[in-house]
């Protein structure tokens, strides 16, 4: 099993360099030689062929295709299932470097049943495992809508909102990334995040809950619109004011909604908050009305163009007619002004 470890070391080693030089690993058959190492009974020999295999499969595409066609994926899911925490760590650690490349590669590990794995692996209190597993997911979930939809039926919301607060910066780093790749895809998940938002009670949970609210909403004039259309700028303003709200709650709550309220040209959401949002919110800075105006005038006018073109015509030749007017008014007032003093030199002649 030394022997074993230290040739998968030197393997990896070669190939964490340049596709390149994985390719040489993968053509002199280092990668057999990987996948037959995944199913020794050994624990330290399965981390070393992982970490291995990882190396390989991150670098492009087609490497990763190559380890899936060596059966590498049946054997990394069964590494999530092993008992040794380090072997899941690795295990879904190699997943990722696989699933990130195309829908292909994922879909691949989907059908290999890694997702429930991949799930089951963020119960475990270890922030390593947590992290990796986190991460695999996000690789899966930001191809396409159903491979994202794939990862939420997994349950896993909402453990990986509340993973956003956890005391490792990098786990809830990635639960971050996790949420943005699933909701990218559509706004319909501002739907799910609307059902936490009106189901939870605990207040942990609502403040991340709200806090990617606001992350999705700040973007555009659409996604803001999805929030608002959502009714969740009422949900949110309950939740500051009420006093029996955790101060990171209302904060988040006052963050969220002036990130929304700023691109929300959404009027028929708006007008109802303006009776009931406090001031240190809606102030001239964070609701821009004229822009909203200015939208539906745009609409308006896209809607009346031709006769207006017309009526742009007219006006437009009037000001030309009364330009040229006052110009040669300005000349005859200088022929005056000329004559007159001609005039007065004669006079004092």
């Amino acid at each position: 099993k030394f022997y074993k470890k230290a040739a998968l070391f030197v393997l990896r080693a070669i190939a964490k360099h340049s596709p390149e030089l994985a390719l040489i690993v993968v053509q002199n058959d280092g990668l057999e030689t990987i996948v037959e190492c995944l199913e020794d009974f050994d624990p330290g020999v399965k981390e070393a062929a992982a970490w291995a295999l990882g190396y390989i499969a991150r670098h492009n595409k087609s490497l990763a295709q190559t380890a899936i066609d060596a059966g590498a994926v049946s054997l990394l899911v069964l590494c999530l299932q092993e008992p040794e925490l380090y072997i899941k760590q690795i295990g879904a650690s190699a997943i990722s470097d696989i699933s990130k490349h195309s829908t292909e590669l994922a879909q691949a590990v989907v059908d290999a049943g890694a997702i429930a794995f991949l799930a089951k692996t963020l119960t475990n209190p270890d922030a390593k495992a947590k992290r990796q597993a986190l991460l695999a997911l996000s690789s899966i979930a930001k191809h396409s809508v159903e491979l994202a939809e794939a990862v939420i039926e997994a349950e896993i919301f909402p453990d990986v909102l509340v993973h956003m607060a956890h005391p490792d910066e990098n786990v809830g780093r990635v639960s971050a990334i996790l949420t943005r790749e699933i909701c990218k895809h559509t706004l319909e998940g501002i739907v799910q995040l609307a059902i936490v938002l009106q189901e939870e009670t605990e207040d942990h949970i609502l403040a991340v809950t709200v806090w990617a609210i606001g992350q999705i909403g700040k973007h555009t004039p659409e996604h803001a619109k999805a929030v608002a259309a959502a009714n969740i700028l009422s949900k949110l303003l309950k939740l500051y004011s009420n006093p029996k709200s955790s101060e990171d709650l209302r904060t988040k709550c006052n963050t969220a909604l002036k990130q929304v309220l700023q691109k929300c040209m959404y009027i028929e959401a708006l007008e109802p908050l303006l009776h009931d949002v406090p001031l240190n919110i809606l102030n001239e800075d964070t609701i821009d009305f004229s822009k909203a105006v200015e939208k539906l005038a745009e609409g308006l006018l896209s809607i009346c163009q031709p006769p207006l073109e017309q009526v742009r015509k007219e006006l437009f030749e009037l000001t030309s007619k009364q330009e040229a007017l006052l110009a040669q008014m300005q000349l005859e007032n200088k022929k005056i002004h000329e004559t007159i003093e001609d005039i007065d030199l004669n006079d004092m002649v």
